[in-house]
């Protein structure tokens, strides 16, 4: 088959970052270049790296480095998984912002109009895309994102996103050992990094540590209650008083409902003695507020979750104060956006469990839920 001259050219900075950029050459093997007239500059689903040939004609080798770095670097940060009914073209001004100074800071060199506005430096998308203006003008002209599930072929996101999760983590360890890992590209793979351990292995031992055990008269031990011997068995007082926060703003709302199913089965399980749910985005829904006992049976039907509209932590944390609660913790679902208007850290521990890897709560546990 008799390739394009410009088709060649891809193929050829292709291999020139596997030798110069491993982690970047690593993963744009993973992309499969397609020649297309109607896609306008280049773009990426997570599957494929489109490229229009009259665009890649205009662009000096370093440029076209850049460029596919660029794509490169929306699939690493799953950005075709992430959008989530937002407006897609402030998506993608969102995303190139947030993926645009990682680039700039590993030397490459960006097509002309590339976005990278230094407010937005180690935001995530989400978080950039929350304080873009609803008119925020065009996108970029090239190097566009698009959502995974408009791929032309069978693609299932979840899957796709642990792919990615792995090959990233991978390629990093090609570029490290090659002695080839940029400093950004090191603390970008250790932020998406911790979304590999699973929200739950954090959640119930989050309960469980407060599980008191201790021995009863009330159940004598069976084994001997045949020989006329009574002995006292131990038995397991439940957790406490836990309050669970849940940010019902639109970003997180693909993934709620995985969220409360492992809360439904804590409470079934282990019973703790009151459970609090708060709804809120900027202020706490007190339409919506469920007192849960451990005699009482929990669904999500009961929770009745609504919601929508940007995020607010600090009511939250008052609402609790003000009822007089004192929690044994916190479990907080979130975006963890805004990620600069974070609270005083309470008396209580607190757990953020949140959908979006790039972000870290300053105080507590982070923990993340995202397929």
């Amino acid at each position: 088959m008799e390739y394009s001259p410009t088709y060649k050219a891809v193929t050829s900075a292709r291999s020139q970052l596997i030798l110069n950029e491993p982690f970047f050459g690593v993963l744009s093997l993973k992309l499969k270049i397609r020649e297309l007239d109607e896609c306008k500059t280049a773009s990426t689903d997570g599957t494929h790296l489109d490229f229009n040939p009259k665009f890649v004609e205009k662009q000096d080798a370093s440029q076209l480095l850049g460029l596919i770095a660029h794509e490169v670097l929306h699939c690493a940060n799953t950005h075709m998984t992430r959008r989530n009914g937002r407006d897609p073209d402030r998506w993608n001004i969102a995303c190139d912002h947030a993926i645009n100074h990682i680039l700039l800071d590993c030397g490459f060199v960006l097509p002309d109009g590339g976005l990278h506005d230094p407010q937005y430096r180690d935001m995530s998308a989400e978080a950039i895309y929350e304080l873009l203006p609803e008119d925020a003008g065009d996108p970029c002209k090239w190097g566009h994102v698009t959502d995974a599930d408009n791929s032309a072929i069978d693609v299932d996101a979840g899957q796709l996103e642990v792919d990615w999760t792995l090959a990233v983590q991978q390629a990093a360890e090609i570029a490290r050992q090659a002695g080839k890992l940029p400093g950004a590209i090191e603390r970008l793979v250790d932020k998406l990094g911790k979304a590999t351990i699973d929200f739950r292995d954090h959640l119930w031992p989050f309960f469980a540590a407060t599980t008191k055990n201790d021995f009863t008269w009330r159940r004598p031990h069976r084994a001997y209650i045949s020989e006329d011997e009574y002995f006292p068995s131990m038995y397991d007082e439940g957790p406490g008083t836990y309050v669970v926060a849940m940010d019902t703003s639109g970003s997180t709302h693909r993934q709620i409902h995985k969220f409360l199913s492992e809360i439904v089965a804590i409470h079934n399980d282990m019973r703790p003695e009151r459970m609090v749910f708060i709804q809120c985005d900027t202020q706490v829904d007190e339409a919506r507020i469920v007192d849960v006992t451990a005699d009482e049976e929990l669904t999500q039907d009961i929770l009745n979750v609504g919601g929508g509209g940007g995020t607010l932590f600090q009511p939250v944390f008052d609402w609790v104060t003000d009822q007089h609660i004192e929690p044994e913790g916190m479990v907080f679902f979130t975006d963890l956006c805004p990620a600069d208007e974070f609270p005083d850290e309470p008396p209580y521990p607190v757990i953020w469990v949140s959908t979006d890897a790039s972000e870290e709560a300053p105080w507590g546990i982070t923990t993340y839920l995202l397929h």
